[in-house]
């Protein structure tokens, strides 16, 4: 054991540090480094320099960085000389800790991978390399959950892989150059493999030569699910392949820049092969410079760029020259351990893919949010589901009602929300009330109620549906009176002034006519009013009623009369008087008629205050008067002598 320890010591580059103890070199052990440690490695507390940390661990073990980026940076250049591919040496940031960086300080290599060691990073940053920020001969890393920035090299700016194995999941690799014509400012393979997952490549730059993002001189590269954007590069901004084997699926390649006259702003295929998967290709205001795509491009499907420069075929389910450029949202955080590009509304990637293309939609994106089960798919690295609304509406409405609006939305569990549309006729409807569900129709004409649910991290924004309510004025109805019964007044009948019927009408103003008009004499008999209610706003105006007025003649009154006196005054002598009047009027004698209603109203008269009370005996005389006015009796006959 004391002599592997000597072993990896020595292997250590530029570490100056003795071995530990034996009794500290244990396989699976956890070493803590601080960025001014000097202990022994034993605790957080009792914490040694990385590059001690590197010279005693062994393989299986795990060195915790305890100082945060927040903190002091571990300054140096470090070598990981250890590990196997079962038990590999795991570098990371300690409990805790949040972004511990190695920076050499524009002083040369940050991290180097001896041939055949095998090293896991995690949570860190490595920063200021002069010559590569991670290099690779023929070792073995992986690289997770960690940002690799601000690094230069001629070659492999952030990372260089000679023929080695390098693993980048959930990371970022940005603002790392390759200098002098170099090439791969981002990630330079020379050989063996690189493998690329839910990462972001951004920013780097191979000005004078080729793959500001990634170049691949042999061997393979995949990338999944990941985004290569803003990268610049006499060719091939966003990778540049040279004799390797290139497969890019589930990805976004965005805004890359080909410098001077250089061709391939996105992908550039100088020899080997290059394959695309259900990735999106596009740049805001248009594909850049020598187009998207350069070289031989083997479509496998449901690709979709900005130019035709990829080559997908007419009969592929791939799609060319879009509009996807101009749908697209900026490298932001949209959720996830790196920046991605949404695709908004209108981008044609958003659904391209249907559920059941087997092996085609992602489980997860980029950001590690799960597809949609059994929803369609998108190209790039995001998958953003569209949401739809379901929502019907009343079909009509009256001025004056109301209605309550119910929609059913997508996925994300955001509520819809109704507005009046502005194709809406003005002051037609209006809506109130939680998310605006309940409408109240105001005047006639179309009433547009717009639907819409909000995206978020996970659905698009529904897109907005409306609906159209046909308002009406309520069908124009006019009230009926009731009919009417009056005794006639005189010999021409009687003048009736009744209250004109009442119409109906939310919108105009509706008019009434009645014939006979109220105030007219009516006849004695019974005659009908016909009445109708207009209005300019209703179909069905005019509407019409009727209702009669009956004006009782003397043969009537004098029946009434008769009821009225039913066990009045002394005796039967009033009855029997209304009695003969009765008779008298049906044989025709109009002048006996008239002369025993002076009779009844003398009588009536003498016994009003003793054995008729006083109101009562007015309202006899009085109808005993009326009918003689009816039969137009003359002189003593009409005022009871």
């Amino acid at each position: 054991m004391i002599a592997a320890a000597g072993v990896a010591a020595a292997c250590l580059v530029g570490s100056g540090v003795a071995a530990l103890p034996a009794s500290a070199q244990v396989s699976g052990q956890t070493l803590y480094a601080s960025a001014t440690g000097t202990g022994d490695c034993s605790t957080s507390t009792n914490a040694c320099s990385l590059s001690t940390a590197l010279g005693e661990v062994t393989a299986g073990g795990t060195i915790d960085l305890v100082t945060p980026g927040a903190g002091a940076d571990y300054d140096g250049n470090f070598t990981v000389a250890t590990g196997t591919s079962t038990s590999p040496v795991t570098v990371q940031a300690g409990p805790g800790v949040t972004d511990p960086t190695l920076d050499a300080n524009n002083n040369g290599t940050v991290l180097t991978i001896d041939s055949g060691a095998y090293v896991d990073l995690s949570g860190i940053t490595i920063t200021g390399g002069s010559g590569s920020g991670i290099y690779n001969n023929t070792g073995t890393v992986t690289v997770t959950d960690s940002t690799i920035s601000g690094n230069s090299a001629d070659l492999g700016g952030g990372i260089y892989n000679n023929t080695g194995t390098v693993t980048v999941t959930d990371s970022t690799i940005s603002g790392n150059s390759a200098d002098l014509g170099g090439a791969g400012g981002g990630i330079f393979s020379g050989g063996g493999t690189v493998t690329v997952t839910d990462s972001t490549i951004s920013g780097n730059t191979a000005s004078d030569d080729a793959g500001g993002g990634i170049f691949s001189g042999g061997g393979t590269v995949t990338v999944t699910d990941s985004t290569i954007t803003g990268n610049t590069a006499s060719d091939g901004s966003g990778l540049f392949n040279n004799v390797g084997s290139v497969t890019v699926t589930d990805s976004t390649i965005s805004g890359n820049t080909a410098a001077g006259a250089g061709l391939g702003g996105g992908i550039f295929n100088n020899d080997g092969s290059v394959s695309l998967e259900a990735d999106l290709l596009a740049t805001p205001g248009g594909a850049p410079s020598g187009g998207e795509c350069v070289g031989s491009i083997t479509d496998l499907g449901f690709n979709v760029s900005d130019d035709t420069s990829c080559g997908f075929a007419s009969t592929s389910t791939s799609i060319s020259n879009s509009s996807a450029a101009e749908h697209l949202g900026p490298l932001q955080n949209n959720g996830g351990p790196t920046q991605t590009i949404e695709p908004t509304v209108g981008n044609p990637a958003i659904g391209l893919i249907p559920n059941q293309t087997s092996g085609l939609c992602p489980t997860s994106d980029q950001r590690g949010v799960a597809s949609v089960p059994e929803a369609p798919c998108d190209a790039g690295s995001v998958q953003v589901a569209s949401q739809t609304i379901s929502f019907t509406g009343p079909a009509s409405g009256t001025i004056g009602g109301e209605a309550t609006l119910s929609a059913t939305g997508g996925g994300s569990g955001n509520p819809v929300v109704f507005s009046i549309d502005s194709s809406s006729g003005a002051g037609v409807c209006s809506v109130s009330g939680t998310d605006g569900s309940t409408v109240t129709f105001t005047g006639v004409g179309s009433c547009v109620i717009d639907a819409n649910q909000a995206g978020n991290t996970d659905y698009l924004p529904a897109a907005t549906v409306t609906f159209t309510v046909t308002v009406t004025d309520a069908d124009l109805a006019v009230t009926t009176p009731a009919n009417i019964t009056t005794p006639a007044t005189g010999a021409d009948g009687a003048t009736v002034d009744y209250t004109m019927p009442t119409a109906t009408d939310e919108g105009a103003t509706a008019t009434v006519a009645c014939t006979p008009p109220p105030g007219s004499t009516f006849p004695v008999g019974t005659t009908t009013v016909a009445c109708r209610a207009s209005s300019s706003d209703d179909t069905n105006s005019p509407v019409s009623t009727t209702f009669t007025v009956t004006v009782e003649g003397a043969a009537a009154q004098l029946s009434d009369l008769a009821t009225a006196v039913q066990g009045v005054g002394p005796g039967k002598s009033l009855a029997g008087k209304v009695h003969v009047a009765r008779s008298s009027l049906a044989a025709g004698n109009i002048a006996k008629t008239c002369s025993t209603l002076d009779a009844f109203i003398n009588e009536v008269r003498a016994q009003a205050g003793k054995k008729i009370g006083s109101n009562q005996a007015r309202q006899l005389v009085a109808d005993a008067q009326r009918i003689q006015a009816v039969l137009s009796c003359q002189g003593d006959q009409q005022h009871g002598g």
